[in-house]
């Protein structure tokens, strides 16, 4: 039996979260997301809460304040927010901090909605926000004597908060309970260093990743001085990472592995980064595990997890519905999802469904999104129900075909998977020719088809002409090459022949390192160790 593999069947191009060093234009693709990165932090006008119990420190927060206070909750936006709307969901009347200051088992907290100036051009670097984090506090614990302090900070204000924690917090003499950090670039982002050529600012080159920058020093001294075997951890640190890219073009903005570092405590989110910090309402699952939190409790009873695999799917069809959707009148179900109302999104697209019975066109391109949610939902009967519906009124569009193809695999009747995916094939193969992406998609995924029937031989010649085509057009190192090296590697471990399969596991993993995917490094790793072990276990033998 083969080990973990990378699933094939559903990936229908490149990782939309990955380096923009993939890209076939670096210079369109930095431009738009340099965009993409304004649009989303663009500061929003500061303003004030409930008047009557709000008062104003130097730099003109909303601070919400009790009778008694005993403890302080800060919350700290990230570059280019703002301390209002960063957290205020304006279409549900829902502002993090107010909500969380009425909540009555924090009828003892305080409420401090921090904010800084990070706008492009001149701006504090992330060691003088953290300086001005300071000063400010000093300000509200000068009148006030807290017996704890809390965080609940947002991207690169999760920064702010380790910085404040290693430089300033023992001048402070209250005692830290608690932090909360949401989609925090730890390791840095690769976005930012595509933006920095756009944007000059101190803030934003901090958050390059690479050796030998701010990061690096930030994390090296965290690891000094609570990492260590006895270094004490007098205070619970949790993390939660976005799951929704925030356009199919600059995928996530913070990857899980920079977002949980550290932690000691996570969990996923099923939004982008911006909806992250913008709930709902009291019921949001952002709202109900950040408040766990702060206050220690318990974990409540959740629904299941997503594995790894799931929360890498999750990620892929919110990229499709991304790249279908934009700019169409389906492109507000896009938003409903970023903001995990999967149901609202259901309702939406039902709706259009009906009112365009006319428009062939539309109403296929409805029931695919409406199955792509269903799948969101983990309702797989249901979504392959609508992904027929849409492939019936749309037959030559191989995206239908290919994930109708799909979902059957998904729920392992391989013959009919294959029936669709050799639809798609011949269809791609007529339009493209042979040396084109979407056709090494469709071979690859009649490969796997094959692999799971248990026809090695037949996955292996799929596999290889997939790898073949994109050797061609998009040469070795590409991470597309590194998945078909991967599926060779499962076919061959699986007929037994682990020398075989170690050569092209070894080959993937050297391409995927240096692409940094290291949710698919974990995966290859793990197959190249399962292969060389059974191989010292035949040699012995």
């Amino acid at each position: 039996m083969s080990g973990n593999r990378i699933m094939p069947t559903l990936i229908t191009g490149l990782p939309r979260h990955t380096n923009p060093a993939y890209q076939s234009n670096g210079v369109l693709f930095a431009a738009a997301v340099f965009l993409q990165l304004v649009a989303l932090f663009l500061p929003g006008m500061p303003g004030l809460v409930s008047a009557q119990e709000t008062i104003v420190l130097p730099n003109s927060p909303p601070f919400i304040q009790k009778p008694n206070p005993t403890k302080l909750v800060v919350f700290i936006h990230g570059i280019n927010g703002d301390p209002v709307e960063t957290w205020d969901n304006e279409d549900q009347k829902f502002f993090w901090p107010r909500e969380l200051a009425e909540d009555p088992d924090f009828q003892n907290a305080d409420v401090l909605s921090f904010g800084y100036e990070s706008e492009c051009g001149p701006s504090l670097n992330i060691r003088e926000i953290a300086t001005h984090l300071h000063t400010t506090l000093e300000a509200a614990v000068a009148k006030i004597p807290y017996r704890s302090l809390s965080f609940v900070a947002h991207s690169m204000g999760g920064l702010v908060v380790r910085e404040f924690i290693l430089t300033h917090l023992h001048k402070l003499k209250v005692p830290l309970d608690s932090m909360v950090l949401l989609s925090t670039p730890n390791w840095g982002s690769s976005l930012a260093n595509v933006a920095k050529a756009f944007c000059k600012s101190d803030s934003l080159m901090d958050l390059r990743d690479g050796r030998s920058g701010y990061l690096d020093s930030l994390n090296d001294r965290w690891r000094e001085q609570f990492e260590q075997p006895d270094s004490v951890k007098p205070f619970h640190f949790a993390a939660g990472y976005e799951l929704v890219p925030l356009s199919w073009f600059t995928g996530r903005i913070v990857e899980k592995e920079s977002a949980i570092a550290f932690a000691h405590q996570v969990s996923a989110f099923k939004k982008d980064h911006s909806t992250i910090a913008k709930l709902n309402g009291l019921s949001d699952p952002v709202y109900t595990w950040v408040k766990g939190r702060l206050l220690k409790a318990a974990p409540s009873p959740q629904e299941k997890p997503l594995s790894e695999a799931e929360e890498q799917r999750y990620t892929e069809i919110i990229g499709k519905l991304q790249e279908e959707l934009r700019g169409t009148d389906l492109e507000r179900a896009l938003k409903l999802i970023a903001e995990d109302r999967l149901d609202d999104a259901l309702a939406l697209l039902s709706e259009k469904e009906n009112a365009e019975e006319e428009e062939i066109e539309k109403i296929a391109r409805a029931r695919f999104a409406k199955a792509q949610v269903l799948e969101l939902k983990l309702l797989y009967r249901d979504a392959l129900e609508y992904y027929a519906k849409a492939a019936q009124l749309a037959p030559a569009n191989t995206t239908y075909l290919n994930e109708l193809g799909g979902m059957h695999h998904t729920l392992g009747d391989y013959d009919q998977a294959i029936g669709y995916y050799e639809k798609a094939l011949a269809s791609n193969l007529k339009t493209f020719g042979p040396q084109h992406p979407k056709v090494a998609i469709a071979w690859n995924n009649l490969g796997a088809a094959w692999d799971a029937k248990g026809d090695y031989d037949q996955a292996i010649g799929y596999y290889e002409k997939a790898l073949a085509s994109d050797l061609k057009t998009l040469g070795p190192q590409h991470p597309q090459v590194a998945i078909r090296w991967n599926n060779l590697g499962a076919a061959w471990y699986a007929k037994g022949d682990y020398d075989q399969a170690i050569e092209y596991y070894e080959k993937a993993l050297k391409v995927f390192k240096q692409f940094g995917l290291d949710h698919r490094v974990r995966v290859v790793a793990g197959n190249l160790a399962s292969a060389k072990k059974n191989l010292e276990s035949q040699e012995v033998d």
